[in-house]
């Protein structure tokens, strides 16, 4: 939020005054009754925000231009899971691969929005 708080500044001129994130989830009877997290914005916060967004890119960056990736270990899978299923290089990805098998089919879901929430795509 602190990365969108930056660029709503480059397009409005100001920073917003706050950043409510609301998780409609959060409403269903068996949830916490709390949808509303508010984001403190603060120019420190901001800045570190946009610094190691910059680091990061630049990771990207020189990875990409080494053609070098180091894949996560098979066992941090299960917590990456979001990430590898987004992930463009998830078929050439060693770990992955392997999490898949004999069966020739991801163990982790290929798609994961609330409408497919469950199911693996082909």
């Amino acid at each position: 939020m602190q990365v969108y708080a930056a660029l709503f500044k480059l397009r409005n001129g100001v920073y917003p005054q706050r950043a409510v994130l609301y998780f409609l989830n959060e409403l269903d009877e068996d949830a916490s009754g709390k949808p509303k997290y508010i984001v403190d914005l603060t120019e420190d916060k901001i800045n570190t925000a946009l610094e190691e967004f910059d680091h990061t890119a630049g990771l990207i960056q020189q990875y990409k231009l080494a053609n070098t990736w180091n894949p996560p270990p098979p066992e941090k899978l299960s917590i990456l899971e979001d990430t590898c299923t987004i992930c463009d290089i998830r078929w050439s990805c060693p770990s992955y691969i392997g999490r898949m098998g004999d069966t020739q089919e991801p163990s982790i879901s290929i798609v994961s929005d609330s409408k497919t929430k469950g199911r693996k795509s082909s």
